[in-house]
């Protein structure tokens, strides 16, 4: 009976095809980051330098955001190769590049993550020009 529970203890939990919660476990990082950088404040002193700073890591975000982003929507290659093989009476069948349905997911989610950061950082550099 104890060995029965260890066992399930020690088994994985069954995830759908999405990755269930973990999916959006770094999103949650990024905006809990991006409310203690924004809510808060210094002595008077101290605010205006710390508004700097935050607007010029809303740029930098910004930046990385897009080349990251753009890096994946245009340069990243979702292809693979495809042996040939010879099949009597047909020839050569099959060779070339097929897309592969793994690398078309990883590309939309990293274009989508660059996009994610770069939409931070602006956020970053607004609430910079509000105060």
């Amino acid at each position: 009976m104890l060995n029965a529970l260890l066992a399930q203890a020690q088994s994985p939990a069954p995830t759908g095809p999405g990755g269930g919660i973990g999916f959006f476990v770094p999103f949650i990082f990024i905006f809990i980051a991006i409310y203690f950088l924004i809510s808060r404040r210094g002595k008077k002193g101290q605010e205006q330098q710390q508004q700097q700073k935050l607007g010029s890591a809303g740029r930098l975000l910004v930046g990385v955001g897009l080349v990251i982003g753009g890096y994946f929507f245009f340069l990243f290659d979702t292809s693979v190769e495809v042996e040939s093989h010879y099949i009597a009476g047909y020839g050569n069948i099959g060779g070339g590049r097929v897309n592969n349905l793994g690398r078309m997911q990883d590309r939309s989610l990293r274009c989508f993550a660059g996009i994610a950061i770069a939409v931070v950082g602006a956020i970053m550099i607004i609430s910079d020009k509000k105060s």
